[in-house]
């Protein structure tokens, strides 16, 4: 198997044990970009300075 494809289980396997079931259903984290996108844009929304983010 390749590095990325034991990356994706390993990231699988992480949210069935963080999440609630019916979160694993969802889309919720279905990607580690996921989380980045979001706490991006939770920063920018909250009024953080874009270079501050950036770094």
């Amino acid at each position: 198997m390749s590095s990325i494809g034991t990356y994706c289980e390993a990231w699988k396997a992480a949210r069935h044990l963080a999440l609630a079931p019916e979160q694993v259903a969802s889309p919720l984290a279905a990607r580690p970009y996921d989380l980045r996108h979001a706490a991006v844009s939770l920063w920018l929304n909250a009024g953080v300075a874009a270079p501050d983010v950036a770094e």
